[in-house]
């Protein structure tokens, strides 16, 4: 495995802990159907929004960014492996998201993938150029058209106090089936039926990280090592900026949205060029140990979403919709750290994993 690949293993690796917290969202609540501004009351509002800040928006296109550097990487595999390869993730996505979670965007992501390894041959200007116009597309579509069509209408997110109380009587309840079917309501009426919305949304990143790789922008952080800082600052003020606007808009639609999909799209990218410059200057044992959780991210991530299951279902100790956002933000550090842990365990052991099922998993 060459210093680029261990890199982005550890970019993979670093950036769980923004999944983990994007999903433990949902594990606390029915987040699609509520308004948080009006759900979430004093301190536990505070907590909410320092939480959504860092989260909402931001783990779905850091992901999209990492897999594009990543089969960009792998590209000595060839394409129809790196396609394979994302077939079996976006499989084992689709599963986990019947049986496990039903908000699971991993199946979508795999997806998008598997269309942006349709541009691993082509010139890196042409892949570059592709970007741009899908990333335009996206900020038009998804935020300022939805910020020129819902300001003249009722603009407030409600919440539904009747799927509030569904969700929380199934999901506390013992009833496995009954959360099942729940997943497949959500799959059904959520995800996939937004699936073109969705690749319009993750498409963008994923050239991006294919861009990225192409351009070695790892050698070209090493060159100009206090331009790329300044880049990576100046992308995350604006990020943080752009999602502030969430705080003052208490609860509007349009704000919310454009929030999370430029605000998000903003701070995820200079969250991953923090990430880059980190697994060049960290300490080589430090950046190993987050390396070797990035190879097994797949079972790494499908394990802590079975973890919050049996924590916030009730066929474990049914604390759905009990825990505050403090205590569900300690729960997913405290589960990614025993993560690091297990998965470090199974590299250093070679025991099986999920990553064993793929086609490019075979990295020396």
């Amino acid at each position: 495995m060459n210093k680029d690949q261990i890199n982005i293993f550890f970019t993979l690796g670093a950036a769980l802990i923004f999944i983990f917290l994007m999903n433990a969202l949902y594990f606390l609540l029915p987040y699609e159907h509520l308004n948080p501004y009006e759900y979430f009351q004093g301190s536990e509002l505070n907590h909410f929004q320092i939480f959504n800040l860092f989260s909402g928006g931001v783990g779905v296109p850091l992901a999209a960014m990492i897999l594009g550097s990543l089969i960009s990487s792998l590209d000595a595999y060839g394409t129809k492996s790196a396609v394979l390869t994302m077939a079996s993730v976006m499989i084992i996505g689709v599963v986990q998201s019947i049986l496990v979670f039903g908000y699971d965007t991993l199946p979508v992501i795999a997806l998008v993938t598997i269309i942006g390894c349709l541009f691993l041959k082509v010139n890196r200007w042409v892949v570059l150029a592709s970007f741009a116009v899908l990333m335009l597309i996206h900020i038009m579509v998804n935020g300022f058209f939805e910020l020129l069509i819902n300001s003249s209408l009722d603009d407030q997110i409600y919440t539904n106090i009747q799927e509030v109380n569904e969700f929380s009587s199934v999901f506390r309840s013992s009833d496995y089936l009954a959360m099942v079917g729940i997943n497949l309501e959500v799959m059904r009426d959520s995800l996939w039926p937004g699936i073109y919305n969705n690749v319009i949304s993750i498409l963008p990143y994923t050239l991006l990280g294919i861009t990225m790789y192409r351009f070695s922008v790892l050698k070209y952080i090493q060159k100009n090592i206090g331009m790329m800082t300044f880049l990576a600052l100046v992308v995350l003020g604006g990020g943080i900026t752009i999602k502030l606007l969430q705080v003052v808009s208490l609860g509007s639609s349009s704000i919310f949205t454009v929030g999370e999909v430029i605000g998000g799209g903003l701070l995820a990218a200079g969250i991953y060029l923090v990430l880059l410059m980190a697994g060049l200057f960290l300490p080589e044992k430090l950046v190993k140990i987050l390396s070797d959780t990035g190879r097994h991210a797949l079972t790494a991530y499908v394990l802590f979403n079975i973890v919050m299951m049996f924590l916030s279902y009730g066929i474990g100790f049914s604390l759905y919709g009990e825990l505050s956002i403090a205590a569900v933000t300690g729960a997913a550090f405290v589960i990614y750290l025993a993560v690091v842990v297990i998965m470090n365990l199974i590299q250093r052991f070679n025991i099986k994993s999920l990553e064993d099922i793929v086609v490019i998993n075979r990295i020396k």
